[in-house]
C-alpha cells in the first residue's frame, strides 16, 4: 500500500556550483513555493557546506515538439545524522515525522534550459516513492529561512522560476530518511540505505506544460525496477547506500532492479 507523503516546497538556495556566492546569477528567478508570491530580493541564504561535485547521480532530460530542452543533474551528499547534517536543526524538527533518529542527505540540483527564450521551470511529482519501505520526507529553505510542511497525499511541485538559457541553476534540498537509525541498527548498513528509501522520479514542466516527449532519466542512482509477469514497471531514484538488485511492488511482488545509462 501506498504511504502518505509529506512534501516540503521551499526557493532555491542560489549559488555557484562550487557554493561559494550568495546571489543569483543575472536574469535568474529565484525559487519560490506555489502559494506565495515572488521573493522580494532574489538574494539567498547560502549553507554554510559547500555544494555537492562530482557526476551526476541522476540526469533528468526532456524536450518539447518545439525544441527547448531542459537537464536537471543531481547529485547527494552522504547520510548524516542530523547533528552532522548543514540542514537547519529548528526547521528538521518541524517534519510531522523527526523523532531524532531520521538521517539527512544533502541534494544538489543543477537544472539547464537550452533554447533562445527564457523560460518557466517546475519539477511534478518531486516526492518519495510511494512503494517504498520507509518514508522519505523533503526540507527545502524559503528565503525568510527554512520550514516544513507536511501536505499528505498531494502531487507536489518545485518551482524554480523563469530560468534565462544556458545559465545553470542551482537548488538544494535535503531528503530525511525517517527512522533510519534503530536500536538494532545504530549505524545503517548500506544495503538497508538503499534498499528502503528511494523517490520517485520528477517529471520536468516547462511554462506550466508537463514535458512528455523525449522524457529520460540515468545515472547510477536511477534504477528500473520490472515484473516481466505482472507486467509492472517502475524507474526510481535510490537516495542513499547501495541501489537495490529487487524490490517489493504494489502487490508483494518481487521486481528486478536494473540501473540506467545516464540519459
Amino acid at each position: 500500500m501506498r504511504r502518505w507523503w509529506s512534501f516540503l516546497l521551499a526557493s532555491t538556495v542560489v549559488t555557484a556550483v562550487t557554493g561559494c556566492g550568495s546571489s543569483a546569477p543575472t536574469g535568474v528567478t529565484a525559487s519560490r513555493p506555489l502559494s506565495a508570491p515572488p521573493p522580494a530580493t532574489t538574494t539567498q541564504a547560502t549553507s554554510a557546506v559547500a555544494a555537492v561535485t562530482g557526476p551526476p547521480d541522476f540526469t533528468l532530460a526532456a524536450k518539447t515538439q518545439a525544441g527547448d530542452s531542459v537537464t536537471v543533474e543531481g547529485r547527494f551528499g552522504p547520510a548524516l545524522a542530523p547533528a552532522q547534517s548543514d540542514a537547519d536543526p529548528a526547521a528538521v524538527r518541524e517534519c510531522p515525522q523527526s523523532d531524532g533518529r531520521e538521517l539527512i542527505v544533502r541534494l544538489d540540483l543543477t537544472t539547464t534550459i537550452r533554447s533562445s527564450l527564457a523560460a518557466d521551470v517546475t519539477l511534478d511529482q518531486f516526492r518519495s516513492d510511494g512503494i517504498a519501505d520507509n518514508l522519505t520526507e523533503f526540507l527545502m529553505g524559503y528565503t525568510g529561512g527554512p520550514s516544513c510542511q507536511s501536505v499528505d497525499g498531494a502531487d507536489h511541485q518545485v518551482d524554480l522560476g523563469t530560468l534565462q538559457p544556458h545559465a545553470p541553476h542551482q537548488f538544494t534540498a535535503w531528503a530525511i530518511l525517517d527512522d533510519a537509525i534503530t536500536p538494532n541498527e545504530p549505524h545503517p548498513s548500506p544495503r538497508r540505505l538503499g534498499s528502503q528509501w528511494r523517490m520517485d522520479i520528477p517529471t520536468i514542466a516547462i511554462n506550466g506544460t508537463v514535458v512528455t516527449e523525449a522524457a529520460t532519466a540515468g545515472g547510477p542512482r536511477v534504477i528500473r525496477c520490472t515484473n516481466t509477469t505482472a507486467g509492472q514497471d517502475d524507474t526510481l531514484i535510490s537516495i542513499t547506500g547501495t541501489p537495490p538488485t529487487t524490490i517489493t511492488g504494489m502487490n508483494s511482488e518481487r521486481l528486478g532492479c536494473t540501473r540506467q545509462p545516464v540519459p
